[in-house]
C-alpha cells in the first residue's frame, strides 16, 4: 500500500480546481453545522435534503477524557456523495485544553515523517479508531464511485483535516475521490503534513470569515505548524457570494498578506451570517449572528 501512496506522490498532476461557492454554503457550511447537534438529519432534512445519517461517534477528545467530541457518516445519492462531518469546540473548557496541549504538548508524529499537534492528534485518532474507521471501509466500498465529502467548524475543521490525510496516506485510491471544505480551521501539522494534503487532496478549501482569530492559531513556523491550501478569505459578511479572494501559495505568504489581524472570536462563530452552532442545533433553520457569549454545552452523548 505504501508503494502506491509513494507513486501517486510523484506522478500526480494537480489540475486547477476552483473553490464552489454554491457548494460551500448550500452544502458544506450546513453538514458542518449539523454536526453541532446530537440529531444532525434534523439539519439534514431541512437544508441537504436527501441525505441519510449511517452512523453517529462520540469519543473522548483528549487523553484526560473531559471533553467528547462528536462526527457521523452521512450518504446523499443525488449528490452522489459519502459524507464525514466532525463537531467543534463545544465548551471554554475545551477550549483552553486545546490551547494548552497545542503549547506545552510536543506534535505527535504520524503519516510517515509529519507532526501533527497533540489535541488534534488524539481527539481525531480516538474517534476514528472507535468505530467510525470501520464504518468508512464499509461504505466507502460499498459507494465506491461517490465523492468523498470531508467538513468541519473550528476543532471539527482540524479534525476532517486528518480525516482527508488519513485517506490519502491509507486509502490512497480513494483520496482522488476526497472533498475537503473547513470553515475556521486552526493550523493542524507542520509543513511536510501541509504538503501532504496539497499533494493528494487537491480539492481542499479552507473557508475564513473575515478576522476569525483561530485560523492563525497556533502562530506560523514551517517546522510545527503550516496551513495546507486553499485559503479562501471573506472579508465581510458572507452574505455576497461573489466576494471572495482565494489564496493557494505558501501559508506565510498568504497570511502576511490576508490574516495580519485576525483578532475576533465572532468572525470565528459566525459564518454565513449565522452563529454556526447554533444553526446546527436549530435544524439548520436560519437563526441570526449573535456576539460572543458562553457557547452551550453540546457535549451530551449522542442519541
Amino acid at each position: 500500500m505504501r508503494w502506491l501512496f509513494a507513486l501517486l506522490t510523484l506522478t500526480r498532476l494537480v489540475v486547477g480546481i476552483e473553490y464552489d461557492e454554491g457548494l460551500s454554503r448550500n452544502k458544506f457550511f450546513p453538514l458542518a453545522a449539523a454536526a453541532y447537534s446530537n440529531k444532525p438529519e434534523e439539519c439534514l432534512e431541512n437544508k441537504v435534503i436527501g441525505t441519510k445519517v449511517l452512523g453517529k461517534y462520540v469519543a473522548p477528545c483528549n487523553l484526560r477524557k473531559s471533553d467528547h467530541c462528536f462526527s457521523f457518516i452521512g450518504v446523499n445519492h443525488k449528490d452522489k456523495a459519502l459524507i464525514l462531518s466532525f463537531r467543534g469546540s463545544t465548551t471554554p473548557e475545551q477550549i483552553v485544553h486545546e490551547v494548552l496541549d497545542t503549547i506545552v504538548k510536543p506534535e505527535v508524529q504520524t503519516f510517515n515523517d509529519t507532526k501533527v499537534g497533540f489535541y488534534f492528534y488524539h481527539a481525531f485518532d480516538q474517534m476514528w479508531n472507535k468505530d467510525m474507521k470501520v464504518d468508512f471501509e464499509r461504505y466507502q466500498a460499498k459507494f465506491r464511485t461517490y465523492d468523498i465529502w470531508v467538513t468541519g467548524h473550528s476543532l471539527g475543521g482540524a479534525m476532517a483535516s486528518l480525516c482527508a490525510a488519513t485517506i490519502a496516506f491509507d486509502y490512497p485510491k480513494a483520496s482522488e475521490r476526497v472533498v475537503l471544505y473547513t470553515f475556521g480551521e486552526p493550523r493542524v501539522g507542520d509543513k511536510k503534513y501541509a504538503d501532504l494534503l496539497d499533494n493528494h487532496i487537491p480539492n481542499s478549501f479552507r473557508v475564513i470569515h473575515n478576522r476569525d482569530v483561530v485560523v492563525n492559531i497556533p502562530i506560523i513556523h514551517a517546522g510545527h505548524f503550516w496551513h495546507h491550501n486553499t485559503a479562501v478569505f471573506y472579508k465581510n459578511d458572507m452574505q455576497n457570494a461573489t466576494d471572495y479572494i482565494e489564496c493557494s501559495g505558501p501559508d506565510r505568504d498568504c497570511t502576511f498578506k490576508h490574516m495580519r489581524f485576525q483578532t475576533s472570536i465572532e468572525d470565528h462563530l459566525n459564518y454565513f451570517g449565522m452563529r454556526i452552532s447554533d444553526y446546527g442545533l436549530n435544524s439548520c433553520k436560519p437563526v441570526a449572528a449573535r456576539t460572543y457569549g458562553t457557547p452551550r454545552n453540546l457535549t451530551d452523548m449522542a442519541n
